[in-house]
């Protein structure tokens, strides 16, 4: 079978054939150049075309082919790859000045040898994020052992399970500051990597200073406290402290687990687990103090860990004693996790970041909890998968030995109202929370309000594919003053070519008109808001909070007039135009309409309030026209970006009167996303007047083209 030619055996001619095309082009001439698919094709063309960067400011294209990439390997500095085999390009050329290596296609075996010796040859690297696993183990043995020698190294992400994160932390360099590791980094905590790269439009070309959290400006000495509260090993008293499983009563828990290490932290809760086993009521006392519950809960792994079937049968984790006098761990029962040596606990290091989507059971949460008392100065955490008690204790040796952390990021997969509780309870100076899973994340009123009303100093909720009421949705809007951004929906990056309108890849709460106009907004130093209104002013008003979680045949049904419904959508705008310093505006409006059950059998059979309820496209209110209100929104000087997701009637902004409106008073406009087409009395648009359609449908967007030549308008297809 013939194989294709290396890079160096290309025709000259046809790479300077190829420099001259669009991908589109270069498509049809890959078809006629079989042999070179692998090697030369169009999505390696375009997006290392489109994505790597230069100092050399005399091109920032690949324009010149890839003789040209080859011949000024040295002048580049930071370089992202869509397609790891492009790596095999710059293999024994003079690309030795990288500060920045990204790639975000998984790495077949030639293409990882490729890679890390890209990697060796740039010790100075400040950036190195690999989005996809190495799939080999000796290539990441080979990967581990050439960290430790970039000593500016700053960013690591990398896809890895916990023995290779472990191997990781132990020789992770002093520089660095962030580290991701996880399968879902890449889709879900990007801003923690890329400054520069962070979903929103940028404003007048600079990145705000709430996006840049991880700034270490102020890191210095954010270690000092806990040294001095923190107590060595051997200050404990074995037999006061009950190692060998001995009672506690609910005072001497209390105190002991507000300033006990937390090796004999959770060491005392096996403990009490052990008792709780053969009989005793120890564990039931301990259990109700950790959760910080009055009630009386049995103390039994089944309550702890109610809803988990991954973690049914976890313990949790345990740290038995050490021999002081040669720091030898004792031996572990049977049945448990081994015993953690501390030897090296006395290491430190100056990680603002670190990231774990991974699974951590019992044994790997024994390994992993001493080593954040390596890691003071950590503000951002992303919450590693694990049982409701394994968290439990994680909350606490963050809350002493990592006592900064302002900012928490959960892409779990498990009952998440119950961990955010116990996660944030302790974070009284939390600015940041993100949630992401994969699936649907139901968040409660007991959590939301625990947002809401115990971090006055919120600056950032992103909560994408989560559930929420809508009442819990308008206490966090009202409570929190210093939100900056407020994100409760899918969102995509405007600029990103193949982006789709409309994209839902969970379902997230909505707020409901009702609610939304109920008390003032305060967070009036909003920036980014990306939220679901349901428009329930053409269907049902609840006559009282209460009725809220009634059966829907039971509630009291209210139906609005027009003079109604019109005030009603008037203070919604209001509400919006409140947010003067908005920049970014995400929002889509749906009809709320009440889904009555059909027979008893049905009835029955209902799931719940959220099944009873359907989403449909906003048949009338909010639909950006000046004469539902628009106007109000002319206090929004600093919109940059207003993006409307699908089935929300957008029609108006293509209209002439709304669109010198818009360039009258958002002139800083520069995406307006996701707006449709008119339609004349119901008739398709393919079916509508001929003439009609010359004379109105493109006076809008022609207006603002010629008044807004920045301005890029997506309409909806």
């Amino acid at each position: 079978m013939y194989k294709s030619p290396p890079i160096y055996e290309i025709p000259l001619i046809l790479q300077l054939i190829c420099s001259t095309l669009y991908a589109k082009d270069i498509a049809n001439c890959v078809l006629v150049c079989k042999t070179w698919r692998d090697l030369f094709s169009p999505y390696m063309w375009r997006n290392l075309d489109d994505q790597y960067e230069l100092d050399f400011k005399e091109w920032t294209s690949l324009e010149g082919g890839l003789e040209r990439l080859l011949l000024n390997a040295q002048h580049i500095r930071k370089l992202a790859l869509f397609d790891s085999r492009l790596a095999l390009i710059l293999q024994g050329s003079r690309a030795t000045h990288l500060t920045r290596l990204r790639i975000r296609e998984q790495m077949p075996r030639m293409a990882a040898n490729a890679v890390m010796a890209l990697v060796e040859r740039n010790p100075q690297l400040e950036e190195l994020l690999l989005d996809q696993p190495l799939n080999a183990e000796r290539d990441e043995t080979r990967f581990i052992q050439a960290v430790p020698k970039l000593h500016r190294l700053k960013k690591i992400s990398v896809d890895m399970l916990w023995p290779g994160v472990k191997k990781l932390l132990d020789n992770i360099p002093d520089s660095v500051e962030v580290l991701a590791c996880g399968p879902y980094v890449v889709d879900y905590d990007q801003e923690w990597l890329e400054d520069q790269d962070d979903h929103d439009p940028p404003v007048d070309g600079e990145q705000d200073d709430f996006d840049g959290h991880h700034d270490d400006s102020d890191d210095g000495d954010s270690g000092e406290d806990d040294d001095e509260d923190s107590m060595d090993d051997s200050e404990m008293d074995d037999d006061e402290y009950g190692s060998d499983g001995e009672a506690f009563d609910d005072d001497e828990i209390e105190e002991l687990a507000n300033s006990m290490p937390p090796e004999q932290l959770i060491q005392m809760m096996n403990g009490a687990l052990d008792e709780a086993e053969s009989g005793s009521e120890v564990g039931s006392d301990e259990d109700d103090d950790m959760s910080g519950d009055d009630s009386d809960d049995s103390g039994s792994d089944s309550d702890m860990y109610d809803g988990e079937l991954a973690f049914k049968d976890e313990k949790v984790v345990e740290y038995k004693d050490t021999d002081d006098s040669n720091n030898k761990p004792a031996s572990g029962g049977k049945g448990r996790p081994g015993p953690l040596d501390m030897s090296d606990d006395t290491k430190r290091g100056n990680l603002t970041g670190l990231y774990l989507d991974l699974v951590l059971g019992s044994d790997d949460m024994l390994q992993f909890l001493p080593m954040l008392r390596r890691f003071p100065n950590l503000q951002h955490f992303g919450v590693p998968h694990a049982s409701d008690g394994n968290l439990e204790v994680l909350s606490r040796v963050l809350r002493r030995h990592c006592p900064n952390v302002d900012s928490l990021s959960l892409t779990q997969r498990w009952n998440g109202d119950v961990a955010l509780e116990r996660l944030v309870q302790d974070r009284r100076q939390l600015k940041q929370i993100k949630i992401r899973p994969p699936t649907s994340f139901v968040i409660h009123t007991n959590a939301a309000m625990a947002l809401a009303e115990h971090f006055m100093h919120l600056e950032r909720v992103d909560m994408f594919g989560v559930r929420m009421a809508s009442d819990d949705i308008q206490s966090i809007l009202t409570l929190c003053p210093n939100l900056l951004s407020f994100r409760l929906s899918p969102y995509s990056d405007p600029k990103e070519p193949e982006h789709t309108f409309g994209s839902v890849v969970a379902p997230s709460g909505s707020l409901s008109f009702f609610n939304m106009v109920l008390t003032p907004w305060k967070c009036t130093k909003l920036k980014f808001l990306s939220i679901r209104l349901s428009d329930d002013t053409g269907s049902v008003k609840f006559a009282s909070k209460e009725d809220e979680g009634m059966p829907v045949k039971e509630r009291k049904v209210v139906e609005l007039t027009d003079q109604d419904r019109q005030e009603m959508v008037e203070k919604v705008y209001r509400q919006l135009s409140r947010l003067h310093e908005l920049e970014m505006l995400e929002i889509g409006v749906f009809h709320e309409e009440v889904m009555e059950a059909a027979t008893e059998e049905d009835e029955e059979e209902e799931a719940g309030f959220d099944e009873e309820i359907q989403f449909l496209p906003s048949e009338s209110g909010l639909d950006f026209s000046l004469k539902s209100g628009l106007d109000h929104l002319k206090t929004l000087k600093n919109l940059q970006c207003l993006r409307l997701l699908v089935n929300t009637d957008s029609s108006a902004l293509s209209q002439l009167g709304e669109a010198k409106w818009v360039a009258q008073h958002w002139k800083r406009l520069q995406y307006l996303d996701g707006v449709s087409a008119p339609v004349w009395n119901g008739i398709e648009e393919e079916e509508a007047d001929a003439t009609k359609k010359k004379s109105e449908e493109p006076a809008g967007y022609e207006y603002l083209k010629n008044k807004m030549p920045d301005l890029v308008i997506r309409e909806r297809v």
